[in-house]
C-alpha cells in the first residue's frame, strides 16, 4: 500500500512539474548578470516596491552567463532550478540541487552559484521582504510561513526535493504565481 502511495505521489510531482515547465517555456529568462547590483561588500541591492515587497526573477545560469561573485541581502529568497542541477554555496555549506528542488537561501550569509562542468539551467528566484508575509495586523499563524527562513541549523539547508510529497502542491503554486506575475495584460497582478 505504501509503495502505491509513493508511486501516486511521484506521478503527481511529475505532472505538476511538467505544467510548471510548460509555463516557463513561454517566459523570458535572462543571463544571471547581477554584478551592477552589488556594492563593494557584496550586498545585492534589488529595489522592491514598499507596497508589494515581492519580486520574481528568471535567470539562465551557464558558465559564460552568470555572476560568480559572493553576495548577500536582507530580503528572503527561494531558488528553484528547472532544467538541470545547480550547485550553491551558502557560507561553508555546499548544496547540490536537482531540477525541481527548492532551496531556502541563507540570505544573510555570503552565497553564490558555483560553476561546474555542464552548468546550464534556468532557475526561478523569488525574493520578498518578511513583511510581505507577516506584518502588523496579520494573523499570528502567518508567521509560520517564515519559520524556514529563521530556523536555520548550521550545516543544514532547507531544501524541498522534487521527490518529496509536498512537491506537487509547491509546483502548482509556483506555476500559478508565474502565470499571474508575468501576465502583462493583468492590470492588478498583485491581487492574483
Amino acid at each position: 500500500m505504501r509503495k502505491k502511495a509513493l508511486n501516486h505521489s511521484g506521478q503527481a510531482n511529475r505532472r505538476a512539474f511538467a505544467a510548471l515547465l510548460a509555463v516557463c517555456r513561454r517566459l523570458p529568462f535572462e543571463p544571471h548578470d547581477i554584478a551592477r547590483q552589488l556594492d563593494a561588500r557584496g550586498h545585492y541591492e534589488l529595489s522592491l516596491d514598499k507596497e508589494f515587497p515581492f519580486n520574481v526573477r528568471l535567470f539562465h545560469f551557464s558558465p559564460k552567463h552568470y555572476t560568480p561573485i559572493w553576495n548577500w541581502h536582507e530580503r528572503l529568497e527561494l531558488t528553484m532550478p528547472l532544467d538541470g542541477p545547480l550547485h550553491m554555496r551558502m557560507g561553508e555549506l555546499r548544496v547540490e540541487l536537482a531540477a525541481g528542488d527548492l532551496v531556502v537561501v541563507d540570505n544573510l550569509k555570503l552565497h553564490n552559484v558555483e560553476d561546474f562542468p555542464g552548468l546550464n539551467t534556468r532557475a526561478v528566484v523569488m525574493s520578498f521582504m518578511p513583511e510581505f508575509v507577516y506584518s502588523p495586523g496579520s494573523p499570528a499563524c502567518d508567521y509560520t510561513y517564515l519559520l524556514p527562513f529563521y530556523t536555520k541549523r548550521e550545516g543544514h539547508a532547507h531544501v524541498l526535493r522534487g521527490t518529496d510529497d509536498l512537491a506537487a502542491p509547491i509546483y502548482q503554486a509556483v506555476t500559478e504565481l508565474l502565470q499571474r506575475y508575468f501576465d502583462s495584460g493583468e492590470t492588478h497582478f498583485q491581487s492574483g
